[in-house]
């Protein structure tokens, strides 16, 4: 996935990027998709939605985690909603299969086409911070292209940063947060907006004074910024 043949071929859906064919198909009861895994007392999932499916699942994602030995995305047509689909996470390890929550999307272009168009810049060059603190710092998300920029509903403000060394390589590990932000705005040809920047790594406050870099991400749309700033840890 990654040629401009897949990316016609795929939509997203919640956080994956699913075959267009894969949510054609008719899909499998809720019991048959979980025969085997569960037993029958556990099968619906805690806080089901009203609108959540009986019928119409299918596998649409799979993935291995270091919490799991497998993961897997099921999703099916919502029960009352047009156009939306109920996903669930079912994962399996050692001591069984076990149910994540329910959500509910609907499908949209994956990130690669929704961010065209669309470049992210520095507020500013450089920043600084006093040692212990948080970086103060913002972007710019500017609509380059000259069509309008309509958001979806997956399209939100949260921008994560990244604190490197000289060399380029992250200091700390952190932790990577999408956030509960709002939606951006539609943009206008030449328009642009400025996004404050998230940092949610514990060790920054035990860096020692000197010069670092910072990377930015617009999380919802996997779009970095193009160059990297300066930060001065005082």
């Amino acid at each position: 996935m990654g040629n401009n043949s897949d990316t016609g071929q795929l939509v997203q859906l919640g956080s994956w990027d699913v075959w267009k064919g894969a949510l054609a198909k008719p899909g499998a009861s809720w019991e048959g998709i979980l025969a085997g895994r569960l037993a029958d007392r556990d099968i619906m999932p805690r806080c089901a939605p009203e609108d959540f499916p009986m019928s119409g699942w299918r596998v649409v994602h799979t993935a291995e985690e270091p919490w799991a030995e497998k993961v897997l995305i099921l999703a099916a047509p919502s029960a009352s909603i047009a156009e939306r689909w109920v996903l669930i996470q079912l994962a399996g390890g050692r001591e069984g299969w076990w149910l994540g929550g329910p959500a509910s999307h609907v499908p949209v272009p994956v990130r690669e086409m929704r961010r065209q168009g669309l470049h992210l810049q520095w507020a500013r060059d450089a920043f600084s911070v006093e040692r212990g603190s948080t970086p103060d710092a913002a972007v710019e998300l500017l609509n380059v292209g000259d069509k309008v920029w309509e958001p979806t509903e997956e399209d939100r403000r949260h921008v994560q940063g990244m604190v490197l060394d000289l060399q380029g390589e992250q200091l700390g590990t952190g932790w990577y947060a999408h956030g509960l932000t709002d939606q951006l705005p539609t943009l206008m040809p030449g328009a642009r907006i400025t996004l404050p920047v998230s940092f949610n790594h514990t060790e920054l406050r035990h860096l020692a004074p000197g010069n670092c870099l910072l990377a930015a991400n617009l999380s919802s749309l996997h779009l970095w910024t193009g160059t990297r700033a300066a930060l001065r840890i005082m």
